[in-house]
């Protein structure tokens, strides 16, 4: 396979209508991931992801770390734990 999808986190699906060009895919998050973004699309596009790794051959600045998926729920997890240290400190400071 050609594509540039990050393996860890996402898979490939070929994009009707763009046939065997370069980019003409889109990376979809696997199982248990989520696309990290409140976009209306919830993929990588090939196209870009293939532009950013291009940028990695050339020697220049890349975003190519921004084409992974995360953990689903990891939003979530992450605003529970401020909240729940917020309450923490409540309950201490009023004790």
């Amino acid at each position: 396979s050609t594509d540039k999808c990050d393996r860890s986190s996402s898979y490939c699906v070929p994009i009707q209508g763009r046939g065997f060009d370069s980019g003409g895919y889109k990376c979809e998050c696997l199982q248990g991931y989520e696309y990290p973004f409140e976009d209306l699309i919830t993929y990588y596009d090939g196209q870009i992801v293939e532009a950013e790794f291009q940028n990695i051959i050339e020697d220049k600045q890349t975003r190519i770390d921004m084409f992974k998926c995360r953990l689903a729920g990891a939003s979530s997890i992450q605003c529970s734990v401020v909240v729940l240290l917020a309450l923490m400190m409540f309950l201490w400071k009023f004790t």
